[in-house]
């Protein structure tokens, strides 16, 4: 059994990277009596070789360099007894997944073999760490090698900040708690304290959940650490494989219709008519309707619609574009909408990319609501004071604000105080909800009740 760092020619390389002391030496040597051939592949664990060629661990934690074309160094699929198993990247410094049940394979040239069929990966795609921001200075990674120590291997690498000198020592492992639950968990170590923080690249929208030091990560890509922080850790919650149906539900699957680029099926609101059709809302700008088995474009062309609702007599269908609430009507009945009725577009619209538009939702009464997000960038007529980056502006009129328009056409300031509210919904009780998004003066993105009159913590959306 070993119980050493290990440091190999194939995978340790560049300025400063750790050398074998002699007793390291000696401890190669005395793999390379025991096993001749195989004293890259030393580990704590003990493995056999089937008549197959297949690897079975009999003990302990064994790693295997898995070969690729194209990759500096091998990759390293880490083994264990129990038959939970990963599969990471020194070229990244990056996990790239973990499996169950057999750890792989000698092939016929020699070589360890990966069965990458059942592979849950971890969507890390590049290199994860930067440092600061805004800009954010890409760091410099050094691959140290990999130590085994209380049942785990231990990734070993560092990271330099190319002009300011700082360098962090981090070591990273994985623990497989669950088919649906791994856990990343990294030690940092800096060479000095700063008051700028590590980030780190991660996608979320794969996982049911994704927390990162115990609390649900609010972005989908990038998280900042604490200013000198020292340990880190990452928990992916899968979906499971199969829903998990309540009584007197079913899930049918539903092929959905292919567009040609530059256009996208990218759904942002569905809605049913009494006759069944379904209208769905796309980012691009189209509205898809399914009759029956087939779909069909009811009416394209507007302007990045966040929203689509059936009309009170079912004929019809409102839609939220960026610059205003417009109805749409198959006037003569061939499927198409032909009559593109500007509803309102009182709130206020200057073009700038992030002044969103969601909704409408139709109360019992006939009211129409509907949410605007403010300005990002600056460039209107509000600019944030020196001193203040990064705040959202308002170009006046009514962004970050629920607006109601009645049925006779009064429109009517509902709610204010929202910074970037993508989404709105109604219950059965005509109660509005908003959902808006984390940011200055937002500290967490959250799902909220709102009334008439509420002011919900942006002060942007007042400035007139």
């Amino acid at each position: 059994m070993f119980s050493a760092f290990i440091c190999r020619s194939q995978l340790c390389g560049g300025a400063g990277r750790s050398r074998p002391t002699l007793i390291n030496h000696l401890i190669l040597a005395f793999g390379l009596a025991l096993a001749p051939g195989l004293w890259a592949q030393q580990s704590e664990g003990t493995t056999s070789l089937a008549e197959n060629g297949e690897v079975v661990i009999e003990s302990g934690m064994v790693v295997r360099e898995v070969v690729r074309e194209g990759f500096e160094r091998p990759l390293l699929a880490v083994g264990s007894e129990n038959g939970n198993h990963f599969l990471y990247d020194p070229n990244q410094m990056t996990m790239v997944g973990f499996w169950t049940g057999s750890f792989g394979r000698v092939g016929s040239n020699g070589q360890f073999e990966l069965d990458e069929s059942g592979l849950k990966t971890f969507y890390l795609d590049r290199f994860p760490w930067s440092f600061g921001e805004k800009p954010r200075v890409e760091l410099e990674p050094d691959w140290k090698g990999y130590a085994i120590r209380d049942g785990k291997v231990w990734m070993q690498y560092g990271l330099t900040e190319p002009d300011g000198g700082l360098a962090w020592e981090m070591e990273e492992t994985l623990d497989i708690l669950s088919s649906s639950r791994q856990r990343i968990r990294i030690s940092i170590a800096p060479s000095a304290e700063t008051d700028k923080y590590l980030n780190y690249w991660l996608h979320q929208r794969f996982f049911r959940r994704l927390s990162t030091n115990g609390q649900q990560n609010q972005r989908n890509r990038l998280k900042n650490l604490f200013p000198n922080q020292k340990s880190f850790e990452i928990s992916f919650y899968r979906r499971k494989d199969t829903p998990t149906m309540p009584n007197g539900y079913s899930v049918e699957s539903i092929e959905i219709p292919s567009d040609t680029p530059p256009f996208r099926f990218e759904p942002t609101d569905i809605d049913f008519a009494p006759n069944g059709d379904v209208f769905v809302s796309t980012r691009t700008g189209k509205v898809w309707r399914r009759s029956g088995l087939k779909w069909s474009v009811y009416a394209d062309g507007l302007h990045e619609i966040n929203g689509v609702r059936v009309d009170e007599n079912g004929t019809g269908v409102y839609v939220m574009q960026k610059p205003e609430l417009t109805h749409l009507v198959d006037t003569d009945g061939d499927g198409v909408a032909d009559l593109y009725r500007t509803v309102e577009d009182r709130f206020r619209f200057t073009g700038n990319y992030h002044q969103f538009a969601f909704g409408p939702r139709i109360d019992g009464r006939g009211n129409l609501y509907f949410s605007t997000g403010l300005t990002s960038g600056g460039g209107d007529h509000f600019v944030a004071p020196e001193g203040y980056p990064n705040q959202m502006t308002s170009p006046l009129g009514y962004r970050g604000w629920v607006m109601k328009r009645t049925p006779n056409g009064e429109l009517i300031p509902f709610a204010s105080g929202l910074r970037s509210p993508a989404g709105i919904g109604m219950n059965a009780q005509d109660e509005l909800f908003i959902t808006d998004n984390q940011g200055d003066w937002i500290a967490s993105s959250y799902l909220g009740h709102v009334d008439e009159g509420d002011f919900l913590g942006h002060p942007a959306g007042l400035w007139d």
